[in-house]
């Protein structure tokens, strides 16, 4: 499972989801047995990033033949309240491998 933030620091690192979210996705991908399953996360401020086009790209860099590709949204208990804009940015997806 990678969820990972927007934005984060540590010391002098910095994480940035535009940046580093690709990269760190091709290294799951490729650490990953076939028949495997990764479930990809992310919630943002913003319009969905189109997590469902980057796994299928990055698996077919990798020579990856992808099984199964299906939305993966937020259970009952993840906050969505009206007034509450933030709530409403997630976008989850669940990839199998062959």
């Amino acid at each position: 499972m990678i969820d990972p933030p927007t934005a984060a620091t540590a010391g002098r690192r910095f994480w940035s989801l535009r940046r580093d979210l690709e990269p760190l996705l091709g290294l799951a991908l490729g650490r990953l047995e076939s028949g495997g399953t990764l479930l990809v996360t992310q919630n943002r401020k913003g319009r969905p990033l189109g997590l469902d086009r980057v796994l299928e790209r990055l698996a077919d860099r990798a020579g990856r033949s992808v099984a199964g590709l299906e939305p993966a949204p937020p259970g009952p208990d993840f906050p969505g309240r009206g007034g509450f804009p933030e709530g409403d940015a997630f976008e989850g997806w669940l990839l199998q491998l062959d």
